[in-house]
């Protein structure tokens, strides 16, 4: 009998979880344009400026050192802010180790449904394209 009552409760457990995931945000997300890139790509891209680069670091992260052309806008702001970002190119987000561009680009990519491309870390290996 105390063996029936746990399976029951864990069915039901399940059953909740699984609709709870059904309707969640998370399950609306289209990650299709969302990609992510390598750091050789990310400088070819800057280099030909076909991307509209946004730095999703903090204030302070971006004076100490950023990308030219760089725009930013910190990641805690970005959806008060998202209809600064032109919507005519591809969009090139990147900060420290690439998680908080990553989490952003999803809220992004669901309001907007452009191409977002996420390099993971900060900086690139060309110095070139780095503003002191």
């Amino acid at each position: 009998m105390k063996k029936n009552i746990i399976i029951v409760i864990l069915v039901l457990v399940v059953i909740m979880l699984l609709q709870y995931f059904k309707n969640s945000p998370f399950s609306t997300i289209d990650a299709s344009h969302i990609h992510n890139i390598t750091p050789e790509q990310a400088e070819q891209m800057i280099k030909e400026n076909k991307i509209y680069l946004l730095d999703v670091r903090s204030q302070g992260e971006y004076d100490e050192k950023h990308y030219k052309n760089a725009n930013l806008i910190p990641s805690n702001e970005l959806e008060s802010r998202i209809d600064e970002i032109p919507t005519d190119k591809p969009v090139l987000m990147h900060c420290r180790s690439g998680s908080r561009a990553a989490n952003v680009s999803h809220v992004f990519a669901d309001r907007t449904g452009q191409e977002i491309y996420i390099l993971a870390g900060f900086p690139l290996y060309s110095e070139e394209l780095i503003e002191k």
